[in-house]
């Protein structure tokens, strides 16, 4: 079947607003950064290739939130200063429906603030015609029935909320090039979709037009269709017909253009949620479980799974490091029109397309792909949009290698920030609070004297109650599990993060358990602190510069280093550092 003229348009608007979305996040940071893994590509410097796509995806992060930020912010100057722009006179002759602005952006941030989504809710608006009969018989009817499929399927209660203003529309009048315009100044910041049925003066067949902004990266951002002719209709629609006479011709025509309608909304609604947020169409769902009704009209089918696989070959070709999660949400939808045959295989692409970016292999099996990745606690929400989807299609136990990442992962996932602080007061209060990492903090504080008096049952005191959240380091420290029990690959990367305190429970595991040769504390010793020194954290750690004084005193070098690491935490008030210059 060729493809249909909805699709050919609504198709071009979409990539339009997914490119336009991309683009807007090619700063001169991001350029670098896929500049330098292209570099890297080339010279096959795997680690260099995934620390730079790990880095580009926290910068992707951060400029989404900035954005979102800035939106919601632009949002509330504008509610604050509508009520006074509302005064002028040109803006509100022009005001082409019944709610005024204020109580339109007023309703955007009340959805915002009762759900507390991330998302702004589109604003539908379905216009009437330039055809007094048409507006008379059939818009009601159309416009009513638009209004009960978003308030079922697109429910302010959901992720993908929709506002359809449903008689807002003043009667007795046509939309007209000022009436838009005056609308897209005053809504400029909100998500807008307005949809015109317009018979054409030249032979009066029925068409229409589309106009959309407010869902690009900018505020500026629109995207118009002057005229979508559908060609997939029962029979050519015009006003020259006969309403009242023609038998079937009402319920025909409404038969057409509600699925229609409908597909549109879904079209746009997807779009705007999947590239601002990269959550999971809708519509192809509402299509296959027949909540639109199909019958009759497969070109409906058809068209939207061509649109939705024109906008992934979009994302593939896409030089964007983050578009993993949003391709696999892309695929969800999708997979609904083969009712899940390829998903599963769609599935294990994505994924294994993921490991190869972290090696040189090509060809190996998903269990040898998934250990073969550096993952990091950014991975954990793809990690889980993956285990999801396979559990769904009830291919789960093909990823039990992953289920046991993830909850690896899990188990150290936690805003370590406060492992670095010694103000008493704020820890205090994150403690009170259920943090574990605070309670965790405060056993140091007291153990190693830092800023406090040391105090031994208080510090294991607070260690018990962070162990009993279940966070990894107190299990550890505690003795509820074992150190060289962990998988390597975690304690690795919490050392790559930065976290001093895995290091000190390495040294102090070494240290009770075995035997250390003099070549073997040389290499312990210098790859701990080769990250410390850079940092200027070497000596931050009252327990870390004692125990690693302790490695290179087992080194046989010479003692005047190690002494002075000692005396630096014995005036700091640690008695172990203490009693051990004691002993030298």
């Amino acid at each position: 079947m060729p493809i249909g003229a909805i699709t050919m348009i609504l198709a071009n608007v979409g990539l339009q607003i997914y490119n336009n979305w991309c683009g807007s996040r090619q700063n001169a940071a991001l350029q670098q950064k896929r500049e330098e893994f292209e570099r890297a590509a080339k010279d096959r410097n795997t680690e260099h290739m995934w620390r730079l796509m790990r880095e580009g995806q926290e910068l992707t992060l951060q400029l989404e939130n900035e954005k979102h930020a800035d939106r919601l912010k632009e949002l509330k100057d504008e509610v604050d200063h509508l009520l006074e722009r509302l005064t002028y006179e040109t803006t509100i002759s022009n005001w082409p429906l019944k709610v005024l602005p204020i109580v339109m952006k007023n309703q955007a941030f009340g959805n915002l603030l009762a759900n507390q989504e991330e998302n702004i809710a589109m604003h539908v608006v379905f216009t009437r015609s330039n055809y007094d009969k048409f507006n008379k018989l059939v818009y009601p009817i159309v416009e009513k029935q638009l209004e009960q499929y978003c308030d079922k399927h697109w429910s302010t209660m959901t992720d993908h909320p929709i506002l359809f203003y449903s008689g807002a529309w003043k009667p007795m009048v046509n939309p007209t090039d000022v009436q838009v315009t005056a609308m897209r100044e005053e809504l400029k910041n909100l998500p807008t979709l307005l949809i015109t049925p317009f018979f054409r003066p030249n032979d009066g067949k029925l068409v229409f037009q589309l106009h959309m902004w407010g869902v690009g990266a900018n505020s500026t951002d629109k995207f118009d269709v002057p005229e979508i002719e559908p060609t997939d209709f029962q029979r050519p629609f015009c006003n020259q017909d006969d309403y009242d006479n023609e038998e079937g011709l009402l319920k025909e025509i409404v038969e057409d253009l509600v699925p229609y309608f409908e597909c549109m909304i879904g079209y746009m609604a997807d779009t705007y949620f999947w590239s601002s947020a990269g959550l999971t169409p809708v519509l192809p769902r509402l299509l296959t479980d027949g909540s639109i009704n199909t019958d009759g009209m497969r070109y409906l089918i058809n068209d939207c799974k061509d649109y939705y696989c024109r906008l992934e070959d979009n994302l593939i070709n896409s030089t964007m490091p983050w578009g993993e999660i949003y391709r696999l949400n892309l695929v969800i939808g999708i997979d609904y029109f083969d009712f899940k045959e390829n998903g599963a295989e769609h599935l294990s692409q994505i994924l294994l397309e993921h490991c190869r970016m972290g090696t040189d292999r090509i060809d190996f099996s998903l269990d040898e792909a998934i250990t073969s990745v550096l993952w990091t606690l950014n991975d954990l929400p793809f990690i889980k949009k993956i285990l999801d989807y396979a559990s769904i299609l009830k291919v789960d136990d093909s990823y039990d290698k992953l289920k046991e990442i993830e909850s690896a992962l899990q188990s150290i996932n936690y805003d370590y920030q406060l492992l670095r602080s010694k103000d008493v007061d704020v820890i205090v209060e994150a403690a009170d609070k259920g943090n574990p990492v605070a309670m965790y903090r405060l056993g140091e504080l007291y153990e190693y004297a830092m800023g406090v008096d040391e105090d031994e049952k208080k510090a294991m005191s607070y260690y018990l109650q962070s162990s009993s959240c279940g966070f990894l380091l107190a299990e550890i420290k505690t003795g509820k599990k074992n150190y060289k029990d962990q998988p390597n690959w975690i304690m690795e990367l919490l050392h790559s993060m930065g976290i001093i305190q895995v290091d000190l429970l390495c040294v102090e595991s070494l240290l009770t358990t075995c035997m250390l040769s003099s070549e073997e504390c040389k290499m312990l010793y210098k790859k701990i602190t080769t990250p410390l020194i850079t940092t200027g954290r070497l000596h931050s750690h009252t327990g870390l510069i004692t125990d690693l004084a302790l490695l290179m005193l087992k080194t046989g070098c010479d003692k005047s280093v190690p002494i002075s690491m000692l005396q630096i935490a014995s005036k700091l008030g640690y008695n172990k550092a203490t009693k051990l210059l004691t002993k030298i």
